[in-house]
């Protein structure tokens, strides 16, 4: 008996990235950026030694393992997965002081 059918949504049915060319014309810049650019906000407000250009690397990477596990492995990664796969365990660390920031980044439209 089959109890349940589940689907792919976000950009397997629907497209996350949609609208970007209402973003464009509304000369905003693009979800990824304001992405990068609200988590380059945070962490520098607690640690201000920590350059943009470091933050973009890890943003980066972080990013990229990300859509390793969801495009090529068709999985959802999870938290103990992301912190086997973590190399840097300073990052992980300072990440974890930002509770409302994943809101805030999933919520933009």
């Amino acid at each position: 008996m089959i109890k349940a059918i589940t689907f792919d949504f976000w950009d397997t049915l629907v497209f996350d990235d949609s609208d970007e060319p209402k973003r464009a014309a509304q000369g905003l810049p693009s979800k990824m950026e304001t992405r990068l650019q609200l988590l380059t906000t945070e962490i520098q407000q607690r640690h201000p030694t920590i350059s943009p250009e470091k933050i973009e690397a890890a943003f980066v990477y972080a990013n990229g393992r990300y859509y390793h596990y969801w495009k090529s492995l068709h999985v959802t990664p999870t938290t103990a997965a992301v912190d086997r796969d973590s190399t840097n365990t300073k990052a992980t660390a300072v990440c974890t002081q930002f509770s409302k920031l994943p809101t805030i980044i999933e919520q933009i439209e």
